[in-house]
C-alpha cells in the first residue's frame, strides 16, 4: 500500500526460487520503480494519466538487477487501495503476464477478506512487521 512517496510492504511469501530481494514486511520501496508502486501510481496521481486499462504494471531490472515483476490493483471500498504483486527472475519476464488470471482472483480474494478492515489498520500491521 502506498505511504507517502513510497510502497509500504504489508505481507510476502517467498517461493521455492531464489529471486534478488529488495522488499520485506514493513519495508518500503520508491513507488516509481516497483510494479505495485506503478500500480498505486496509476490509479491515484492524475499527472500518471487515467488510462489505466491495462490493470495491471510491471518492472523489469529496475529494483535489483535480475528480477522482474508484474502488480494488480486491490480495491477496498471500490477504491484500489493496494496492490498483489509478484517477483521472479528476468529470465521468466517475457511470460509474466501469464500469472495475470491467477493473481487477479488472489486480488478478488483479498478485497472480499479485508474489505472491512480499514487502511490504517493495514498499516499498523506493516509498520509492526507482523504476517
Amino acid at each position: 500500500m502506498r505511504e507517502n512517496a513510497e510502497v509500504l510492504y504489508i505481507v510476502r511469501i517467498y517461493g521455492t526460487r531464489r529471486v534478488p530481494e529488495a522488499s520485506r514486511v514493513g519495508g518500503r520501496l520508491p513507488l516509481h520503480a516497483t510494479a505495485v508502486g506503478k500500480m498505486l501510481l496509476a490509479f491515484e496521481e492524475p499527472w500518471c494519466g487515467r488510462d489505466s486499462s491495462r490493470r495491471f504494471a510491471t518492472t523489469l531490472d529496475e529494483m535489483r538487477v535480475g528480477a522482474t515483476s508484474i502488480a494488480v490493483p486491490i480495491l477496498q471500498h471500490g477504491v484500489v487501495s493496494s496492490a498483489l504483486g509478484l517477483v521472479t527472475t528476468t529470465d521468466g519476464a517475457a511470460t509474466i503476464e501469464r500469472h495475470l488470471p491467477d493473481m487477479r482472483g488472489i486480488a478478488r480474494r483479498i478485497e472480499a477478506s479485508v474489505g472491512s478492515l480499514s487502511l490504517n489498520a493495514l498499516r499498523q500491521v506493516a509498520s509492526s512487521g507482523q504476517k
